[in-house]
């Protein structure tokens, strides 16, 4: 493709650093012509360079401080302030090769280090994220659509998964994990991730071999339901959630009022979300009496309004005490409370890999030398262990920074970073294996979904 800044207008390379925007006209049609710095398609799309892109958000906004500017200019000057909120940038091949050698110098150096994962880690899933160009919240953003929800980082729940399936239609049962999920799982195993902390609710983590022990899912999972008399949880081969009993409670949540139809026999509207957890089935685990509990199950969905469970949040809290590390991989870190587990404070570094801009980018930025015991501690690990041959000691003892961050795919990092952490006949013998894995998932999960 072309870079669509006229000036330009030379090929991106795949392996270009480069940034992908979605302007928003507001209904006006899309300027065309030479009058503009940026060749925008018809729905206000456009692919640039990266340090072109650079020049256009400068170029712009300096005409937005002049009076006499023309009406077209200073309606470019609106298209890049639009799409600059949801820009999505991917760094260049060297950059990412040379970010991925600092990450695998501070996985191997933290003492302890957990991930903490996003929506951007399940796109090439098949799940669509929520504030990229396309995402959406972005999308909503754009049509004005009314929503009985807030949708800015203040909020301390999650987007409703019922929501998510009602408008993508997402398939759960057949969605498996991707290259990111499985690599995560594997430096679990390898002891260079101690826990994962997600934001998801699709069971991509679980469903990859990371042990429950090991995981904690904030917002719940769509193929975890709960009794609500005994506390007992089931994790199902199939999507737990009833979608038409969800639907009557969000037309009842949007339109204010009691829909004239029927309420759903055996579904409970749940008093902070106003939706409901109900799913329809009933609790089979025995009583001290020996009797079935029979109470009703609840789908574990985090939805606007309630609460996070206090024991998992508190697990995550915890690990994030504990960390030396905090490796944020496809999340923009802004909803509250899970965006409070990442964070810098007792010298803990920060490594993020998202295509969105982040409040955390410039402490990702820093800095420092490591101790000279910490220098010699690792020399010393890189000579009694072979596998890190794949990251230089030179590598090891230059200054390191605090932070890291990646702006690209979740997995074509992980691609390369695995390759820095262990060795390449290794990584190559995990990856042809990947369509047996395929297989064990697909064992796990039913092609039709359970009433």
């Amino acid at each position: 493709m072309l870079c669509c800044r006229r000036l330009c207008g030379a090929a991106v390379l795949g392996g270009d650093a480069r940034v992908e925007v979605k302007a928003d006209p507001e209904g006006a049609p899309v300027p065309s012509g030479d009058g503009t710095l940026v060749a925008w398609k018809p729905d206000g799309g456009a692919v640039l360079h990266r340090a072109c892109w650079d020049l256009v958000v400068t170029s712009t906004a300096s005409k937005k401080r002049k009076r006499s500017c023309p009406e077209t200019e200073r309606f470019e000057c609106r298209l890049v302030s639009s799409a600059q909120s949801t820009a999505e940038f991917h760094d260049g091949d060297a950059e990412i090769e040379a970010k991925a050698t600092d990450i695998a110098v501070l996985l191997r150096s933290s003492r302890r280090s957990i991930a903490f994962t996003g929506a951007g880690i399940s796109t090439s899933a098949g799940i669509g994220d929520y504030r990229g160009k396309d995402g959406k919240w972005t999308l909503e953003d754009r049509v004005q659509q009314p929503s009985s929800v807030a949708k800015d980082g203040r909020c301390d729940v999650a987007v409703a998964a019922g929501e998510a399936v009602e408008d993508e239609e997402v398939d759960y049962e057949n969605l498996r994990p991707t290259y990111a999920h499985e690599a995560l799982s594997l430096l679990v195993q390898r002891g260079f991730i101690a826990f994962v902390v997600t934001q998801n609710c699709d069971g991509l983590h679980g469903l990859s071999g990371i042990p429950k022990s090991l995981l904690a899912e904030l917002h719940g999972n769509v193929f975890v339901e709960k009794c609500s008399r005994c506390g007992h949880l089931y994790e199902r081969p199939f999507y737990t959630m009833n979608d038409e009993w969800s639907e009557y409670y969000e037309e009842w949540a949007d339109s204010k009022r009691n829909p004239r139809c029927r309420e759903p026999a055996g579904a409970r509207r749940c008093s902070s979300c106003k939706l409901t957890h109900s799913t329809g089935r009933k609790c089979d685990s025995l009583t001290s009496h020996g009797k079935p509990c029979g109470g009703a199950l609840e789908d574990t969905i985090i939805n606007f309004g309630d609460k996070l469970s206090e024991a998992i949040l508190s697990r995550a809290e915890e690990e994030s005490e504990k960390s030396e590390l905090i490796f944020c991989i496809g999340s923009t870190v802004s909803v509250t409370p899970a965006s409070d587990l990442v964070n810098t404070r007792n010298g803990r570094r920060l490594v993020v890999c998202n295509r969105q801009r982040t409040p955390l980018d410039v402490r990702c930025g820093q800095l420092y030398r490591a101790p000279k015991s910490e220098r010699s501690e690792m020399a010393s690990a890189s000579t009694s262990d072979t596998s890190t041959s794949a990251v230089s000691a030179d590598a090891q003892l230059t200054p390191k920074t605090v932070g890291v961050r990646v702006f690209g795919d979740c997995d074509r990092l992980m691609r390369i970073l695995l390759r820095k952490l262990l060795p390449e006949e290794e990584v190559l013998a995990w990856e042809a294996q990947q369509p047996d894995r395929m297989k064990t998932y697909s064992e796990q999960r039913v092609s039709e979904r359970q009433s």
